[in-house]
């Protein structure tokens, strides 16, 4: 855990401090700058070209992790991969610009009606999803060569205040909107461009494949996973954005925007596995090529445990200061405080079952793992079509929470079955027991005096509770886990 330690505490503060960044913005600026519209205009925008962005790579970002370390020789210039990696995406390009512009009269008549600004920008849609792929694949690139750092910075900080900076600047009408939303874009082109620019500087760089390489190494297994796993980043993405997109199509597209700032808010509990897993699944991907059982099972392990702890804190600071949030903002925001407690509980479970989809997507049974995610795309969809309509953004809410909650159970009885590990032991269960006794108190204690005081004296009470009880429980230790 010594690498994945180190790397991911870095990752982890170049994430806390991008979600600050991104928590000032999002919650404070944005909702100032931009009207609930114009805010569910960026959202939606990036919800449909996260998506398109899955389809263009046709798979290579998930064959990078399982094949990279077997292409791995800087000697060598890594035998081409980044030439292998590159052609997918030349191919992924020509093949979702033709199925989106495709479907284009269709798209247009599902939300003319409610969000007939987003239509004005369908354009956009396109460029933006090809810089998207492209940051997509070249981050997960300098996550196999554990170079982590540059790529967590440029993500996570950068890009939120370049983008808080535009927004500012449109406030004060010294640009136009059309101008806004394509400088908006351009500042993900930009970082491309530095991306591209920290692997030449970085790397064995070399676009030509060694094809007397690929053919001694068991090449039609990799097409194959490449080809086949296409399908997984879609039906991910699909699982993570449908419920804006489809909110968009139901409702007005000022709600896509409240709903953006809602789900905003419980990613501060999801920030330490995504740090982790920047590392973590680089390493497990390692160690099931090399059949390292010992390996695996401490990295499970020990981040379900971890992540577990975290995830009770971050639970209950949300739970505590979410209201009291929501009333320094527009009345209108008000209506989403349920989305905050729902998604919140989503990105609880998801820490408690730790770094496990490197365990699945990245062994033998993947086409296990790609079914599943294929079927709970299939739930999302339905759930979010039969929801939204009846409960509005509170169905979207308890669709994605629902399809979240039934990935991860699946995903833990598969780990159990495969590798036959099960992380979990007292002192999960303590964790378990600590967060529930706290959140019970949350509803006991009384209101003094004002929103400030009561916000200050309930979250420095309830987490040196929580925090003590971890410690003379004894259900984390950090020496255990620094390992």
């Amino acid at each position: 855990m010594g690498i994945i330690r180190k790397q991911g505490l870095n990752n982890s503060i170049v994430t806390y401090i991008g979600i600050a960044i991104g928590f000032v913005s999002l919650i404070f600026l944005q909702p100032l700058f931009l009207t609930t519209e114009e805010l569910g205009l960026t959202r939606i925008l990036i919800s449909v070209s996260y998506v398109i962005s899955t389809i263009i790579p046709l798979g290579i970002a998930n064959g990078i992790m399982k094949f990279f370390p077997q292409f791995k020789d800087p000697q060598k210039h890594n035998h081409g991969f980044l030439g292998i990696m590159l052609l997918f995406l030349m191919v992924g390009i020509l093949f979702s610009g033709s199925l989106l512009y495709s479907f284009k009269s269709y798209i247009y008549i599902q939300y003319q009606k409610e969000s007939p600004l987003f239509m004005e920008y369908f354009n956009w849609i396109f460029p933006f999803s090809i810089f998207m792929a492209f940051i997509s694949v070249l981050n997960i690139y300098c996550y196999s060569l554990y170079k982590t750092f540059f790529a967590s910075l440029l993500n996570d900080i950068l890009v939120r205040i370049f983008s808080t900076i535009l927004f500012s600047v449109y406030f004060l009408k010294l640009i136009s909107l059309k101008c806004m939303i394509t400088l908006f874009i351009g500042i993900y082109g930009m970082q491309v461009i530095a991306l591209i620019v920290y692997i030449v500087k970085n790397d064995a760089f070399n676009l030509n494949i060694d094809f007397d390489f690929l053919r001694k190494s068991n090449y039609k297994e990799m097409i194959h996973f490449i080809i086949f796993f296409s399908i997984a980043p879609i039906a991910s993405s699909g699982i993570k954005f449908f419920d804006s997109i489809i909110i968009g199509k139901f409702l007005p597209l000022s709600m896509v925007g409240i709903y953006a700032v809602m789900t905003f808010i419980p990613s501060f509990i999801e920030a330490p596995l995504i740090a982790i897993e920047k590392i973590a699944n680089a390493k497990i991907s390692d160690a099931i090529t090399r059949n390292d059982q010992q390996d695996l099972k401490d990295i499970y392990y020990k981040s379900c445990r971890f992540l577990m702890a975290i995830a009770g804190l971050l639970l209950i600071l949300i739970y505590t200061n979410a209201g009291y949030l929501l009333s320094f903002m527009k009345p209108e925001y008000l209506k989403g405080l349920n989305v905050i407690y729902i998604i919140s509980l989503s990105a609880t479970f998801n820490l408690y079952t730790g770094t496990n989809n490197a365990l699945l997507f990245y062994s033998n049974k993947y086409v296990f793992g790609v079914l599943l995610l294929v079927g709970v795309l299939i739930v999302t969809l339905c759930l979010n079509i039969a929801l939204i309509p009846i409960w509005g953004i509170n169905g979207a809410a308890i669709a994605t929470t629902t399809a979240g909650l039934f990935l991860n159970l699946v995903k833990f009885v598969f780990i159990r079955m495969k590798y036959n590990l099960q992380p979990y032991d007292i002192r999960n269960f303590k964790i378990i027991l600590i967060t529930i006794v706290s959140l019970g108190l949350l509803f006991v204690l009384p209101e003094v005096i004002n929103i400030y005081v009561s916000a200050i004296y309930k979250t420095v009470f309830l987490s040196a509770l929580y925090l003590g009880m971890i410690y003379v429980t004894k259900s984390v230790v950090i020496s255990e886990i620094s390992k």
